[in-house]
């Protein structure tokens, strides 16, 4: 479980590092897109570092295996995601990606299933 958690709280400052830096970006005149695309990239593999913790270290009860797949499902789709925002090549492209991915909402469901799975392995435990 303590791997689990620390998982999520580093995958939690790379997602308020990329908020933060595209927030402060939008207030500058520096180039935006290339900070957007570099932060998005930040956060592509932080996705990718938290589901290669999560799937070796976390041994779940056959009652949490689904809700550990979706959380798995969820990482894989914002690691594409951001992967997707990151190899823009166009202040359009990324706008368009942003559109298409529909992040937040993804975001969300990921946050949810945390809890959902947390949640479970504490009643386990």
């Amino acid at each position: 479980m303590r791997v689990f958690q620390s998982a999520y709280q580093s995958l939690g400052g790379a997602v308020i590092g990329y908020e933060s830096r595209t927030r402060s970006c939008e207030k500058t005149r520096s180039n935006r897109f290339t900070v957007f695309t570099n932060a998005a990239e930040t956060v592509s593999r932080a996705f990718a570092v938290f589901d290669r913790r999560l799937k070796p270290a976390t041994s779940v009860p056959s009652s949490a295996t689904s809700a550990r797949a979706r959380l798995t499902a969820d990482s894989a789709q914002a690691e594409r995601d951001f992967g997707q925002l990151s190899a823009s090549n166009s202040a359009g492209h990324y706008q368009l990606a942003i559109e298409s991915t529909k992040l937040p909402q993804l975001l969300s469901r990921f946050d949810q299933d945390y809890e959902r799975l947390g949640t479970q392995l504490d009643d386990f435990g």
